[in-house]
């Protein structure tokens, strides 16, 4: 059970960054592919959400993405790990005989200051996307995530 917590809390953190960071591409690093394989494309190895097959990427602009993608990804990867390591000194302070609010404190920054760099890598990430994308494509691209926005809520409200 508190495998199963600890994992949990990684992964809603992880979750919680990548949908700040683009709310359109979070699934493309939680799986593997294997679970939501028939939602995702590939192009040449990365998976991609399924609406940039509507934006008919050239094959330079899918080039820039895989490498946008895969810097991201270093990123990302680095500051999880760095979230999981914090997790062994976070178990310590609560299983401590008296609570150090010193040290928890100084957890709780050092989280923070990892989210922070996560939100921010993920901004820029969804900058430089954008920036590969023609002025069509871009129009393109804002009214289908409108429309998934729209539907969002009424898949929320499905019993």
């Amino acid at each position: 059970m508190t495998k199963t917590l600890k994992i949990s809390t990684v992964a809603l953190r992880f979750l919680a960054a990548s949908t700040i960071a683009l709310g359109f591409l979070p699934a493309a690093y939680a799986y593997d592919g294997v679970e939501c394989g028939s939602h995702y494309q590939m192009i040449s190895g990365q998976k991609m959400p399924p609406f940039y097959k509507e934006l008919n990427l050239s094959q330079d602009q899918q080039e820039k993405f895989r490498a946008i993608s895969a810097a991201h990804q270093e990123v990302m990867h680095k500051n999880m790990e760095t979230l999981r390591a914090n997790r062994q000194a976070e178990k310590e302070v609560v299983q401590a005989n008296s609570f150090d609010e010193y040290k928890a404190q100084k957890l709780a920054a050092q989280d923070a200051k990892v989210m922070e760099a996560n939100n921010l890598a993920t901004l820029r990430f969804r900058h430089e996307l954008y920036q590969i994308l023609t002025p069509e494509q871009r129009t393109k691209f804002e009214t289908l995530r409108n429309q998934r926005h729209e539907m969002m809520p009424k898949a929320r409200k499905a019993p």
